[in-house]
């Protein structure tokens, strides 16, 4: 309901999703929280970055699965080595997930982790930078190369440095949010 209000009343044109969309990385929680239904439900682009909570372990993708079902959305890294330009009017948008993180990981060294990512972004777009780069991790979008702004997330906080912006929002869109405490083991069972 956020959502709508917010597209109807700014009258938005198209929303980048920073990542945390879930909070214990399955697409359950998006499911049984009616996100999946209200992005499409919106029919504008919706362009999303995968963030930590969005993915249960390293190389896990179901909900980089999901978020491709719905007609809307654009991933913006839909593969390691993948990386895909959204148009929005005249601007180019692209970005990358947070491949080396996910839910339950020790949350050190994360600049470090973003490396590998940052370095394939830089490099696929080193001819031709996009106008907007987006992260899930502020560590990997302020080393992201653009022409123009770079957006992250994670950091629930909101904080502008120049042209880079981190966006401060809630991890966790699903049923359980960030503070609720559940075993992630008995998460699967519950669905």
């Amino acid at each position: 309901p956020m959502l709508r209000q917010s597209i109807n009343e700014e009258k938005i044109t198209a929303v980048i999703d920073t990542g945390d969309i879930v909070n214990q990385g399955y697409p359950q929680e998006g499911e049984a929280a009616g996100i999946f239904d209200g992005i499409e439900s919106r029919g504008v682009p919706y362009l999303f970055v995968q963030g930590n909570h969005d993915k249960s372990s390293r190389h896990d993708t179901t909900l980089i699965e999901r978020m491709s079902q719905i007609p809307n959305v654009t991933v913006l890294q839909p593969g390691v080595d993948q990386f895909t330009v959204a148009h929005v009017g005249d601007l180019t948008i692209a970005g990358v997930n947070d491949y080396m993180r996910w839910y339950g990981d020790d949350n050190q060294n994360n600049a470090a982790k973003q490396k590998p990512v940052v370095e394939r972004f830089n490099k696929t777009f080193a001819n031709q930078p996009p106008d907007i780069a987006v992260s899930h991790e502020p560590a990997a979008s302020s080393n992201l190369i653009n022409t123009g702004l770079t957006l992250a997330g994670h950091m629930h906080r909101d904080e502008v440095n120049g042209n880079h912006i981190t966006n401060g929002t809630l991890t966790g869109g699903g049923i359980f949010g960030q503070n609720d405490s559940i075993d992630v083991k008995d998460v699967s069972s519950v669905f």
